[in-house]
Parts: structure tokens; C-alpha cells; sequence
């Protein structure tokens, strides 16, 4: 598998219903040439932009950030949000999230994901996805494969803010 974001395009796969100005996540089989538009894999067309993303080494895992509201259940908090999404099922879910499920107060971006997808990372500026997060500054969380929320990572931070 091999997974990119494109310039703007709408000629990649056929019915894509996405705005002309819209950038969108791609996968593409390298053993069939079959591409597909990431984000819709999950159901339906993304109202928004999907960005920067990552593929585990394994080609079964992609990460990407997005503006959409409509990838996952309950986005209601205006923001880039990080997603994770298995690429054989098209399952997506948001991986920047706080305990419990609660959404993040700002932007999250940049993710990347280990050779496996059970550590995800990303940055936000989001202060609420851990407790005494204070700094106002971006932070760099993880997220692992068997929880369902977010923590600073200990290769990056080691429990500290910087």
C-alpha cells in the first residue's frame, strides 16, 4: 500500500464529490493499481480538507489530520483533528481525543505512526487532552493502539512540558 496527499484533484477516483478546492488522502494498491480516496473509505464524502498523513510499515494502518466533521461520530469541536484508519475495512476513528472521549479545545496535526500503528503521535495545541497541560504551546501526545485517548509520550516529554 502505498497512501499520499495529492495536489487538488478530482480525476484520482471516479465520483468524487469533494469540493473542487478540497485536498483529499489517497491509497493506492501497488500490487492491483486500485486508488482510493482515504477519507470515503469510511462511509461517505468529508465535508473537508484531510492532510498530512502517515502508513504504518505494515501498509494495514493510516494516520492523517483533517478538518472534516462528518469522518466519526459526534465531531462537533470545529478543529483539526488526527484519525486514525485501517485501510482493509475503512474504519476511522479520531485519535486525538482526551479521557473519556472528550474533544480537543484546539488543533491537532502531524501525525506519524510506528511500524506496527500501536503508537501513533501527533502534535496539538490543544491544552485540554492532558491534565496540567499549561505551557500554551504545541505538545507532542501519542496514542496508543489499546487505549481510547491520548497521553504526552515519555520518549518526547518524559512527564514534562517543554
Amino acid at each position: 500500500m502505498l497512501a499520499h496527499r495529492l495536489p487538488i484533484s478530482r480525476e484520482l477516483v471516479p465520483n468524487d464529490l469533494t469540493s473542487v478546492n478540497q485536498r483529499d488522502v489517497f491509497v493506492k494498491n501497488l500490487t492491483t493499481g486500485e486508488i482510493r480516496r482515504a477519507e470515503a473509505l469510511g462511509g461517505g464524502d468529508p465535508n473537508d480538507t484531510s492532510n498530512e498523513l502517515a502508513i504504518s510499515g505494515d501498509g494495514k494502518i493510516l494516520v492523517f489530520h483533517s478538518l472534516a466533521s462528518n469522518l466519526v461520530a459526534g465531531d462537533t469541536n470545529a478543529r483539526q483533528d488526527v484519525f486514525q484508519m485501517d485501510v482493509a475495512t475503512g474504519v476511522i476513528e479520531r485519535i486525538s481525543l482526551a479521557a473519556g472521549g472528550i474533544e480537543a479545545n484546539n488543533d491537532s496535526a502531524f501525525p506519524d505512526t510506528n511500524e506496527t500503528a500501536s503508537v501513533s503521535v501527533f502534535e496539538s495545541n490543544a491544552s485540554n487532552l492532558v491534565a496540567g497541560d499549561t505551557n500554551a504551546r504545541n505538545d507532542i501526545f501519542s496514542s496508543r493502539a489499546a487505549a481510547s485517548s491520548c497521553a504526552p509520550d515519555a520518549i518526547f516529554c518524559s512527564g514534562f512540558e517543554f
